[in-house]
């Protein structure tokens, strides 16, 4: 049980970094096409060159974080799997009090 939390800040910590790639890659590329306007023709194909170049690391970073997303909801799946069928009886009472809040809360008057 103590794993869940570990289990949420990593996949929390992935998230974030997963964002400020993201981030980055965009001021890179907004930065470069800046850049541009003002180079000349040797110029331009090295930008184009470096901003090939971080879009390729940017999308190997996007893929990493992928698989480590897609392997924690695995593994997130296995786990609730493991704790309703240790607990099977719990887990059917949730899921009815899930289902009878479910209906206070739609239900139409």
């Amino acid at each position: 049980m103590s794993k869940a939390p570990q289990k949420t800040s990593n996949l929390t910590q992935s998230r974030e970094q997963l964002v400020e790639d993201l981030q980055t890659l965009i001021a890179d590329a907004q930065g470069l096409a800046k850049e541009a306007k003002t180079a000349s023709g040797e110029a331009i194909d090295e930008k184009v060159k470096a901003a090939r170049e971080a879009l390729q690391e940017g999308v190997e970073n996007l893929k990493k974080h992928g698989e480590v997303a897609r392997d924690k909801s695995i593994e997130y799946s296995k786990t609730f799997d493991e704790l309703v069928r240790a607990n099977p009886w719990k887990s059917i009472g949730i899921a009815a009090l899930g289902g009878f809040v479910a209906s206070i809360i739609l239900r139409k008057d």
